[in-house]
């Protein structure tokens, strides 16, 4: 199975674009659009076989999806993220998931736009540098929408409390 979340999580976290996705599985672009607005916990509207290219595509890039509710991304000697921190792949996995726009998250814990860019463009194990309680905060906001820092790699959304959208 692969849903809404699953799909957009793992095409951010490998910077991917839909051409390249398209090329390596003989999917459409505009099928690949279309995923990125399934919801959540929804499966993708697509055959299985379309649906199993895309998994093996991803775990070709180390992204897996151990269960319907989270996304891993298999790397060696992983650095230890503090509770008060994270890194790239928490930052950007967290937001697909909550549907936050980089203006949202910004105006909630009192930084610009262009720090939150500037985050989510650094490699996926890198801790996030910011001043003061921000990833605290954002860490806070997160897991009150339902994301589950399991560990520095592995993000699980809520099973019974899909993430809601923020009007900031």
């Amino acid at each position: 199975m692969l849903n809404g979340f699953q799909f957009r999580a793992a095409k951010a976290v490998g910077n991917f674009e839909y051409r390249e996705i398209s090329a390596a599985v003989r999917m459409h672009e505009k099928t690949l659009c279309i995923f990125r607005n399934a919801p959540n916990f929804q499966e993708l509207p697509s055959r299985t076989d379309s649906k199993n290219k895309l998994i093996k595509f991803f775990a070709k890039h180390n992204i897996i999806f151990p269960d319907q509710y989270s996304i891993e991304l298999k790397a060696e000697n992983i650095p230890l993220v503090p509770e008060a921190k994270l890194n790239r792949f928490q930052v950007v996995v967290a937001r697909i998931a909550t549907r936050l726009r980089r203006k949202d998250i910004a105006a909630l814990i009192g930084s610009a736009e262009s720090n939150i860019s500037l985050w989510e463009q650094k490699d996926n194990f890198i801790i996030i540098p910011a001043r003061g309680d921000k990833l605290s905060r954002l860490r806070h906001i997160m897991e009150s929408r339902g994301i589950i820092f399991e560990k520095a790699n592995k993000i699980r959304l809520s099973p019974d409390l899909e993430p809601r959208e923020l009007k900031a």
